[in-house]
């Protein structure tokens, strides 16, 4: 069994947990699933049973996929920055702006695949213009938080 150091400061420094999130990036994150749960569960029934707008139609039924590449985006990057932190000598680590253009091009390839139908992974796809353009604007905003808005190393300030 392992023992845990009495010092938390030393214990912090040597395992690092780079899935901890800083509270932007939890906001974030949590605010876009409860959206895409309040949209799946709730807004979509309502829409597709009323016979509304084709608009708004669009927008329930391909608000997930936008949601999907935020948090998929997320999700991939607190691996790889964990990858990077843990298993990469401090020699050769990537920057923050490396490892979430990494990320990011790893979700939008996953997420395009899925929505070209060239892997069936994450569920049924049906393909449609709309969800590949929702998916690459929530890839475009995961971009956008990643870089400019969530702080690049666990609350530090840019």
């Amino acid at each position: 069994m392992t023992r845990i150091p009495v010092n938390q400061k030393a214990f912090k420094e040597q395992y690092r947990a780079t899935f901890f999130y800083n509270r932007t990036f939890a906001l974030i994150h949590w605010g876009v699933i409860i959206s895409f749960v309040i949209v799946k569960a709730v807004m979509r029934p309502l829409v597709l049973e009323s016979n509304s707008l084709e608009l708004l139609q669009i927008f329930v039924l391909s608000y997930p996929n936008f949601c999907e590449a935020i948090i998929g985006s997320f999700v991939l990057v607190v691996m790889v920055k964990f990858i990077n932190e843990q298993w990469l000598n401090k020699k050769y680590r990537i920057s923050d702006k490396g490892t979430n253009i990494i990320s990011l091009s790893l979700a939008a390839i996953y997420v395009i695949t899925q929505e070209l139908k060239l892997h069936n992974l994450g569920g049924q796809n049906v393909y449609d213009p709309f969800d590949i353009l929702f998916s690459l604007i929530g890839l475009l905003i995961a971009y956008l938080l990643l870089m400019y808005v969530i702080p690049p190393k666990y609350g530090q300030t840019r």
